[in-house]
């Protein structure tokens, strides 16, 4: 969807998926850090959706050739969000 002036307008629900990919692969500030948090605490199929992403980006890094690499940012956090989770 466009606005009039032609910018591409997200839905709350297309902005906040977009938010949980970029969280996912580290790309995230602060305060977007921050509201990803605060939504996946409170939204199991938000918590799903986190973990497709996730397992997703497992499957990419599984299947690059030798000397492929993905960036230094995602392979940190791929391997940060592959570690046993943190019990709270």
């Amino acid at each position: 969807m466009t606005n009039e002036h032609g910018d591409v307008v997200m839905t709350p629900e297309q902005r906040m998926h977009a938010l949980v990919c970029a969280y996912v692969l580290g790309e995230t500030n602060e305060a977007e850090r921050a509201e990803v948090e605060a939504a996946l605490a409170g939204d199991e199929k938000l918590r799903a959706e986190k973990a497709r992403i996730e397992q997703t980006i497992g499957l990419v890094t599984s299947s690059l050739q030798t000397g492929d690499a993905l960036s230094p940012q995602v392979t940190a956090t791929r391997r940060r969000t592959t570690r046993a989770p943190r019990t709270s």
